[in-house]
C-alpha cells in the first residue's frame, strides 16, 4: 500500500515545536473512564485502539491502553500520560490537548453527542483527529492556503496543505 501524505503543522509553544520526548512518545499511555462512558465504553475502546493505530502506522509514536488504570483514570493519575473522559452538553463532539498541556488539563473529552447519528463522520475519524492533537498537530485549516479559520500563528507547517487532511475539519473548508 502506497504512503499517502496529508499535510500536517506542529503546534509551536514558546518558539519549540510541542512535542513528547521520544520516551514519552514510545510509551503514550492512557486510561479510559469506562464507568462514565457505561453502555459505550467499548465503542470508545474500539475508536480509540484503530485511531491509535492509524498515527502509530504513520508518525513516531506508541500508544498503550493501560486498562488497569480505568477504574482510577482521572487528571490525578500520573500512571498514564492522559485520561479520556466523557462529557455532556460541551457543544462538540470531542476535544484534545497539546503535548505542552498540564497533566490535569491532559485527556481527549468526549462529548455524550458523539455516541448518536453524526454521520458522516465515525467516532474512530473523530479520535483520530483528536489523538493527532495529544501528539501535538494543529487543525490544518489554521493555514492561510486553508481560506478560513485562522487560529494563530503558533505552528510549523510539516507538509504541504491538503483540504482532505485528518487534521482538517470539514466545517472549515476540509473535505
Amino acid at each position: 500500500m502506497p504512503t499517502v501524505e496529508r499535510p500536517l503543522a506542529v503546534n509551536r509553544n514558546n518558539g519549540q515545536d510541542d512535542k513528547w520526548p521520544a520516551a514519552t512518545a514510545a510509551n503514550l499511555t492512557y486510561c479510559i473512564d469506562t464507568t462514565r462512558f457505561g453502555t459505550n465504553a467499548n465503542a470508545v475502546v474500539a475508536a480509540l485502539d484503530a485511531a491509535a493505530a492509524t498515527w502509530e502506522g504513520t508518525a513516531t509514536v506508541n500508544f498503550v491502553d493501560a486498562s488497569a488504570q480505568n477504574r482510577s483514570c482521572t487528571a490525578r493519575n500520573n500512571n498514564v500520560v492522559f485520561n479520556v473522559r466523557q462529557v455532556r452538553g460541551a457543544g462538540y463532539l470531542a476535544r484534545a490537548f497539546s503535548p505542552g498541556t498540564t497533566r490535569r488539563n491532559r485527556g481527549p473529552l468526549i462529548d455524550r453527542s458523539s455516541f448518536s447519528n453524526i454521520a458522516p463522520w465515525t467516532l474512530t475519524g473523530i479520535l483520530t483527529h483528536e489523538l493527532g492533537h495529544a501528539i501535538g498537530f494543529r487543525h490544518a485549516h489554521t493555514r492561510p492556503e486553508a481560506g478560513t479559520c485562522f487560529e494563530d500563528n503558533a505552528w510549523r507547517a510539516l507538509t504541504a496543505s491538503d483540504a482532505a487532511s485528518v487534521m482538517h475539519s470539514p466545517q472549515r473548508n476540509g473535505t
